[in-house]
């Protein structure tokens, strides 16, 4: 928590986005209700959420790289999470600045994606994409916060990254829940139909190119 082909009905394990989400509001508001945890107690704590949701993330990229456009900004994601949670593992003893950086990135690069794949839905006719498009954008403001801003005391910082935490898990939740729910709508559409239609989107496509 991604731009998803409507007329695909070959979207797998999309309750692992679930997961991600909900673990990530669960450690968000972890970090909002007790910040004054030390910074090497935070550094265990965001590792393993790391960890956990960046091989989340690459398994569910990997199975789906045939039923999601532009799958490769999952994958991505993913990647940077496991590392960064490899970074924090085995630097326990860091300080707010770097645990802020690592995690101002990760939003900031996910909440870029999911700006790209809300504009991606609204050609797909969901109707809802605005919702997705807000929530991007929220937290796209949130990491430049933690990025521009790394200075403010290490409370301050922890509540944040808290915020930040909860918002990326709003996202991976909605996209999950809308993934589940073009998969329902993706079964109804037939073959045949499923063939015209592609037929005549690379039919506009070769047509635009020439």
């Amino acid at each position: 928590m991604r731009s998803i082909t409507i007329i695909k009905n070959t979207i797998k394990y999309w309750y692992l986005s679930l997961l991600i989400g909900i673990i990530l509001i669960g450690v968000g508001f972890w970090a909002i209700f007790f910040p004054n945890q030390s910074i090497q107690v935070i550094a265990i704590v965001f590792s393993f959420t790391f960890l956990l949701t960046g091989i989340f993330e690459i398994i569910f990229s990997i199975v789906n790289k045939n039923g999601i456009n532009n799958w490769g900004w999952g994958l991505a994601l993913g990647i940077i999470q496991l590392i960064i949670g490899i970074i924090l593992c085995i630097n326990l003893e860091v300080s707010a600045f770097l645990i802020s950086f690592c995690v101002g990135f990760i939003i900031l690069f996910q909440s870029l994606s999911t700006i790209i794949i809300a504009i991606n839905l609204k050609k797909y006719l969901v109707f809802d994409w605005g919702g997705l498009l807000t929530i991007g954008i929220i937290g796209f403001l949130f990491s430049l916060i933690l990025l521009i801003y790394p200075h403010f005391t290490n409370i301050i910082i922890v509540i944040f990254m808290g915020l930040s935490l909860v918002i990326s898990g709003f996202i991976s939740i909605y996209m999950a829940l809308k993934i589940k729910n073009i998969k329902s709508k993706a079964k109804k559409i037939s073959s045949d139909l499923i063939s015209r239609y592609e037929d005549i989107e690379k039919e506009i496509e070769n047509i635009l190119r020439g």
